[in-house]
């Protein structure tokens, strides 16, 4: 926080770093270790230490909300995923259980469409995937005071356990739809929002229900990396999710300056 101080002091701001930006809501993905093949106690003593160490990496991906977004107002949000990359040999796990190859973990976020600001965020391996990281995203939001009241999102997110979700919720959700997925006539909303499409076209029927406005999640992306670079010299998972909470905590800060200049320039 010191560090933080300090360099915003550089760049004109006389007031510490507010460390509560962000809350923690305790809500996290299911995650768990690769299983092995018990036939002995050492298998079992080096299986129990897998699901230990998963249990503390599964902590780590817990979902965080912005504290400026817990307003009450209706939030119209956009949610996806994206790839953060890490140089050096890599980290611990990834050795012992050469699950990941690639070098990179995953920030899923979901922003304000209003006004750019990040509502929720979470930091994982590559796994899980993006799809299940919406539940615990909205989750998340849910429980600490977020009006989520409509979400916008890829195709990816179009998955029954998705649309139940959602449904349970009485939350807007308006996917673009896959064209392979198996019809039910039980996710009634689903259903009219494909018969939207089918009638009116995609195009037309994606600026109608406001989901053409999901690309400002994908700009959110490419200014976020921008910003603060597309690479961390982490080590550890935990130290990694730290240097990311870091990091939207400082774009949060930099939403408040751009909304002032706004409203400065409007007056």
């Amino acid at each position: 926080m010191s560090e933080a101080t300090v360099m915003l002091c550089s760049m004109g701001v006389e007031e510490a770093l507010d460390p509560i930006r962000i809350i923690h809501t305790g809500v996290k993905p299911k995650y768990e270790g690769p299983q092995i093949f018990v036939d002995s106690q050492a298998a079992l003593d080096e299986q129990k230490m897998i699901d230990d160490e998963a249990e503390e990496l599964s902590n780590c991906m817990q979902t965080c909300v912005m504290r400026s977004a817990v307003t009450g107002d209706p939030t119209f949000c956009a949610i996806d995923g994206s790839g953060e990359g890490y140089s050096g040999p890599g980290i611990y796990f990834e050795h012992i259980w050469l699950i990941n190859d690639r070098n990179f973990i995953k920030q899923h976020t979901m922003i304000n469409l209003k006004n750019q600001r990040v509502t929720a965020f979470a930091i994982t391996l590559e796994s899980p995937a993006d799809a299940r990281m919406m539940v615990p995203l909205i989750s998340g939001a849910l429980l600490v005071g977020v009006n989520v009241s409509f979400v916008a999102a890829d195709s990816s997110y179009d998955t029954k356990a998705n649309w139940s979700f959602m449904d349970e919720k009485g939350i807007a959700f308006c996917p673009n739809l896959k064209e392979n997925f198996k019809s039910t006539w039980e996710m009634k909303r689903r259903e009219a929002l494909r018969s939207f499409d089918e009638r009116f076209g995609k195009e037309l029927a994606h600026r109608m229900t406001g989901y053409n406005e999901r690309w400002l999640v994908e700009a959110f992306f490419s200014i976020f990396k921008k910003l603060y670079g597309d690479r961390l010299r982490n080590r550890s998972f935990p130290k990694m999710v730290q240097t990311m909470e870091y990091r939207y905590t400082l774009y949060d800060i930099h939403r408040d300056f751009v909304i002032e200049a706004r409203q400065e320039a409007t007056i």
